[in-house]
């Protein structure tokens, strides 16, 4: 019901009729260079598609588009929702329409298909990937789905692996250094079946922060806490066909009741991929942190004109790495002002 005053006071009753639209996304190619999916980044949006007039009715179609972002392809759903808006140039107003009220992400699968060619005769890899959500509109639960084939590249002509399997793996020590390796059967394009193996070196280590140095009330410390972040990941080197080494960097600070001391621990992990097998070789873990600290100097001197104690500061973390100890250290002068 909408009121509106003109020169005469009048009840006008106006009716539009609304329609949402909750379609499941049309099945999609994907070219992808990778089949590894990790954790996507969802993210919701809002659009303005259609506008049309009525009489003194303007109907909006407006769009909330949900996306979900892998490393490699995104999809998105395109959900739309009627909004009316009455305006007789005196009075305007929204009249009352059915929101998107809720979404739930229902994950997904993935089915391996057979190896095809495109147009141009180039051979891919191919899987179905299916994704569905729940939403919520006017009180009633839809599911809605989107389906993608994600082609993988493989060969332009040459021979290629067409399937490939896991035998073994393990971590072998050398000396003060490990290595990781992998037994993998191959059944090539040709109809030649191969098994190889493979072997990577593994570089693990902590470094501290670099510190400068700082005035503080006293020597008497308070460690109050300390957590593990991890910062960044990246791909370093490719020691041999379908293995690259991906090195995790995490960031371990300990705080204190004066200041934070901070350091980086590299992990690398190989991973395989023949372009249909992807699997994370074995890689070296740690354990707790052990941790010390102490001070060394207390010498007289003068900061900033002032007199003061200079103190060495110093703190170690220590790590083991399969069985291998390894420590770092931070370092930082401290004026004690008397």
């Amino acid at each position: 019901m909408v009121r509106g005053i003109t020169r005469a006071s009048f009840d006008n009753k106006v009716s539009v009729t609304l329609n949402n639209t909750l379609n499941n996304n049309e099945t999609l190619n994907s070219e992808v260079s990778g089949y590894e999916m990790g954790s996507p980044k969802v993210s919701v949006s809002y659009q303005l598609a259609e506008q049309k007039k009525d009489g003194f009715v303007t109907i909006s179609d407006s769009v909330l588009v949900y996306s979900v972002a892998y490393k490699y392809f995104t999809l998105d759903y395109r959900l739309v929702y009627q909004v009316a808006v009455y305006d007789d140039g005196i009075t305007k107003k929204v009249m009352p329409y059915h929101r998107i009220d809720n979404i739930v992400d229902k994950g997904y699968t993935i089915e391996d298909m057979d190896i095809a060619p495109d147009e141009k005769g180039n051979i891919f890899a191919r899987k179905k990937y299916t994704h569905t959500i729940g939403v919520t509109c006017n009180g009633e639960s839809y599911d809605v789905t989107s389906t993608r084939i994600l082609m993988r590249f493989l060969s332009s002509g040459g021979p290629y692996i067409k399937s490939s399997k896991i035998i073994d793996e393990g971590l072998a020590r050398n000396g003060e250094q490990y290595s990781s390796w992998l037994k993998v059967e191959q059944s090539w394009s040709t109809g030649e079946v191969k098994t190889e193996t493979y072997s990577v070196d593994l570089t693990s280590f902590a470094r501290g922060k670099e510190a400068v140095s700082r005035v503080i009330p006293d020597t008497n410390l308070q460690r109050l806490s300390s957590e593990m972040n991890e910062i960044s990941s990246e791909n370093v080197y490719s020691p041999c066909d379908y293995v690259d080494v991906v090195r995790y960097t995490k960031e371990y600070i300990v705080h204190y009741n004066y200041f934070d001391v901070g350091y980086d621990i590299m992990q690398d992990v190989p991973v395989y991929d023949d372009g249909i097998t992807y699997h994370v070789m074995p890689a070296l873990d740690f354990g707790e942190v052990e941790e010390k600290m102490w001070f060394e100097g207390g010498e007289e001197t003068t900061y900033q004109g002032k007199p003061c104690y200079l103190w060495d500061y110093y703190h170690q973390i220590s790590i083991v790495f399969g069985d291998i100890k390894q420590s770092a250290y931070v370092s930082f002068s401290a004026f004690v002002m008397k």
